[in-house]
């Protein structure tokens, strides 16, 4: 997940915690999401609140 904040940092932007951005970067939450959500393939999933904005 460290591609998003390396990403935005090459590009002068830094994520701020005062704004709540904030970027999910735990490994084993992310897997425990996936397999809550248990995707399948054909599956469409918006992320809310991407980007740095």
């Amino acid at each position: 997940m460290s591609e998003a904040s390396d990403g935005a940092g090459s590009q002068g932007h830094r994520a701020r915690k005062r704004f709540g951005q904030n970027f999910l970067q735990d490994e084993s939450i992310i897997s425990q999401l996936l397999a809550a959500i248990a995707p399948r393939s054909g599956d469409h999933i918006v992320e809310i609140g991407p980007g740095l904005g």
